[in-house]
């Protein structure tokens, strides 16, 4: 293993040392998805959610479908 040394403020040498000490965005991710849920699934607080809303098609044949759906839901954000 090699060991990455830097030298700090007096000049002297020391090993590189990196790493997370809080909260982080996986643990956030955890803790979210432990508090707020039901039965059919996560129910993610507007303030953290990546999205509003998710258009899914389960089939290809649904496309053309999700891709009005995506337009309307645009023109009604506007």
């Amino acid at each position: 293993m090699h060991l990455q040394r830097v030298r700090n403020a007096d000049q002297s040498q020391t090993v590189l040392e990196m790493g997370c000490y809080g909260i982080g965005v996986s643990r956030l991710i955890s803790a979210i998805s432990e508090s707020q849920h039901d039965q059919k699934g996560v129910a993610w607080p507007f303030s953290v959610a990546p999205y509003r809303v998710s258009i899914l098609p389960f089939k290809s044949e649904f496309n053309v479908v999700a891709e009005q759906v995506y337009d309307i839901l645009e023109q009604v954000r506007r």
